[in-house]
């Protein structure tokens, strides 16, 4: 086998959550809304629930999940969901989105994230 320097071993077994958890921990789960320390079994393996960001009034609706065996974080960001207490706010940020505007979702989401890089 031919290595690449520089580049990553692609048939090495890589610890990261992969996108098929990412995609239904985002398409599903996070519009469930689940509390902290909640645990979450996705295509066999199990996520815990380390901080939530419900209801803000800007739209952004989000979490951060540990998976329990390679201890990898990941920040959750639910989508457009119309229903929400603030669901206004996700179609106007929908709509900001193709503006040269910052719609204040965004900002909120960059503060979630380095709130959460910042702790964990």
């Amino acid at each position: 086998m031919t290595t690449i320097k520089g580049s990553p071993n692609i048939n090495k077994d890589v610890s990261i959550n992969n996108d098929k958890d990412l995609v239904e921990l985002a398409g599903y789960h996070a519009y469930t809304y689940p509390l902290v320390e909640s645990r979450i079994e996705v295509n066999g393996k199990a996520y815990k629930v380390i901080n939530t960001h419900y209801q803000d009034p800007t739209g952004l609706d989000a979490m951060t999940v540990v998976n329990v065996e390679t201890k990898e974080i990941s920040i959750i960001y639910v989508g457009t969901d119309a229903k929400a207490k603030y669901g206004n706010e996700d179609i106007i940020t929908d709509a900001q989105l193709l503006s040269d505007l910052t719609p204040e979702q965004i900002t909120a989401a960059r503060e979630y994230y380095n709130q959460m890089n910042e702790r964990y």
